[in-house]
Parts: C-alpha cells; sequence; structure tokens
C-alpha cells in the first residue's frame, strides 16, 4: 500500500509543482512523474491536470485498471488519518 499512496502523492505534489499555462502534456509534469513510474513494481496507470493552469500529463490513461477504484478508499483513509494526526488540513485547496 505504501507504494501506491506513495505514487498518489507525488502525483499531487507534481500538479501543485506545475505552472504551465496550456492544456497540453507538461514536460515537467513528466519529468517528475516518469521515475515514480518506473520505480513502481507494477501496471501504471495516470491522468492529472492541473486545474488552475490546465497542465496535464497522461500515461496510459486510457488504460483499464481494475483496481484503480479501490485505491480512493484507503488514500481516503490515509488522508482523514493525517488530519486526526494534525498533519494535514483538509480545510487547504
Amino acid at each position: 500500500m505504501r507504494v501506491n499512496l506513495g505514487l498518489v502523492l507525488g502525483c499531487v505534489l507534481a500538479i501543485c509543482l506545475s505552472t504551465a499555462a496550456n492544456a497540453e502534456d507538461d514536460p515537467r509534469l513528466a519529468e517528475l512523474l516518469q521515475p515514480v513510474i518506473a520505480a513502481h513494481q507494477g501496471t501504471v496507470s495516470v491522468a492529472v491536470k492541473h486545474l488552475k493552469t490546465g497542465a496535464t500529463f497522461a500515461h496510459r490513461a486510457d488504460d483499464p485498471m481494475s483496481t484503480a477504484s479501490l485505491i480512493k478508499f484507503p488514500v481516503m483513509i490515509a488522508g482523514y488519518q493525517q488530519a486526526a494526526d494534525g498533519t494535514l488540513d483538509l480545510a487547504k485547496p
């Protein structure tokens, strides 16, 4: 589970760091995310979009992933645990 959560957190970090102004795949996002994807010992499918800038990154984004919806639950639990521990403020975007 730690690897999956790390991948999700890496994606979130990459989105926050991106400042591109167009909606095409952002090479900076690719530079940040490709090493994380390559290090993962499994199949990875990622699609991210920075809502303010429109910067995007997609890696096998259209490939069906049987557990893609299931990952939301443990990520939510980890988020609530961090909020309870005081390390995450759910009121901040």
